[in-house]
């Protein structure tokens, strides 16, 4: 929709052996953004092996905070399974602030984050929390307040906890269970 605007470098330190059909990869950035937002590769790496990917990769944000951490294990295999920890706080919904042509702004609150990512690949499952508290996010041009939020990932089910949250324009939200 609309094209995002990349600045900087992307820099990749590869070691490959052929004839094991291996590789080993270092991945770091110099003055890197997407939309004027600095992104930084910080320690990442991915090396492929026996069939499968090992991803530790770690994003810090506009220079601050705690970087988003991606590790674990992709396979190529479509009969392997998949094995990933996704950890991020509020930095996680500034990223996808920036990706999201406007129509999610993250301007403030706390979140936590903590995903484990299991299964095939063409039918993953995703076990882990998403906590939000004293958020205030816009939704397509909808603006809430005080929002705080518990999400449970149970598989392949998404249980919202509790979910409240005020609108500058109606009211308010809640929801539970």
């Amino acid at each position: 929709e609309n094209p995002k605007d990349f600045n900087g470098t992307i820099d990749l330190d590869l070691k490959y052996d052929l004839d094991n059909n291996m590789f080993t990869s270092w991945i770091s950035s110099n003055k890197t953004s997407i939309n004027n937002y600095d992104i930084e590769f910080y320690d990442t790496r991915i090396d492929f092996q026996d069939s499968s990917f090992y991803i530790d990769l770690s994003l810090l944000l506009d220079q601050s905070g705690n970087p988003i951490r991606l590790v674990g294990f992709v396979p190529t295999n479509l009969d392997d399974e998949l094995n990933l920890r996704l950890n991020g706080d509020e930095k996680i919904l500034d990223l996808i602030d920036n990706l999201s042509n406007n129509n999610f702004t993250f301007n403030s609150g706390d979140a936590n984050l903590r995903l484990i990512i299991s299964g095939l690949l063409d039918q993953p499952i995703a076990n882990g929390f998403l906590f939000i508290s004293d958020a205030e996010i816009d939704i397509y041009e909808n603006s809430f307040i005080d929002l705080n939020s518990t999400i449970i990932f149970d598989f392949d089910q998404l249980e919202i906890i509790n979910f409240s949250a005020s609108s500058f324009k109606s009211g308010e939200i809640l929801l539970v269970g």
